[in-house]
């Protein structure tokens, strides 16, 4: 029994010598998720709805701002485009940025493929190179954002991206409470905000070329 102990108390000492951003940015979003179904409420949380194949997925072609080389490859990578509930006048999840230095031109989609949406991060707009971040299955970001004429539930997807410029970060940190885990002087480029829509969301920020995840909105 002695060495379960010791694997129990090593654990323990890892979860609790967590980041506090990052732990606190973490446990937003996963707050912010609905919570798993019962067995009494599963039937709710099961069927077209809920399974998320009623997501409107956009190709890449349907971007008129995306260069054509980026549609051919995240075509190539076999991209859908995932558009949350939320109204807009043009299409979302994907963004323009200068996401690891002031003055390069960055793109950031949210690919889903088989289910699964991830950040591609295609740096000065090349296809040739890019980062993959931040890969969650679809169906996390679904919730109830309506009732119908009938009083059903109306579901939505609800992960959206958006750049977030130097004050945005800075404004969420001072809402979260906590210090900022960088310099200020390393505030010199945009990061990206990934919110779960009317919920919370989190700050992906590159700094010497690791992820970092900020606090966002809440």
């Amino acid at each position: 029994m002695q060495p379960l102990r010791l694997q129990w108390v090593i654990g323990l000492v890892a979860v609790t010598t967590l980041a506090p951003t990052a732990a606190a940015a973490a446990t937003a979003m996963k707050a912010a998720m609905p919570e798993q179904a019962s067995v009494s409420e599963a039937p709710r949380f099961q069927g077209p709805d809920w399974d998320g194949t009623r997501i409107v997925r956009l190709q890449p072609s349907g971007f008129p701002g995306l260069p054509g080389s980026l549609v051919r490859r995240l075509e190539n990578l076999g991209c859908t485009v995932p558009q949350s509930y939320e109204p807009s006048k043009v299409p979302q999840n994907v963004i323009r940025g200068s996401f690891r230095r002031p003055g390069q031109h960055d793109w950031a989609v949210l690919c889903s493929r088989r289910g699964v949406s991830a950040i591609l991060v295609f740096w000065n707009g090349s296809p040739d190179s890019w980062s993959e971040l931040a890969p969650h299955p679809d169906t996390n970001f679904l919730q109830v954002t309506g009732r119908d004429a009938a009083g059903h539930d109306i579901v939505g997807y609800s992960r959206l991206l958006g750049v977030a410029g130097r004050h945005t970060i800075l404004d969420c940190n001072a809402a979260n409470g906590t210090p900022l885990p960088i310099p200020l002087s390393a505030l010199d480029h945009q990061g990206i905000d990934d919110a779960y829509a009317g919920k919370a969301s989190e700050i992906h920020y590159l700094r010497r070329g690791r992820w970092l995840e900020l606090p966002g909105s809440d």
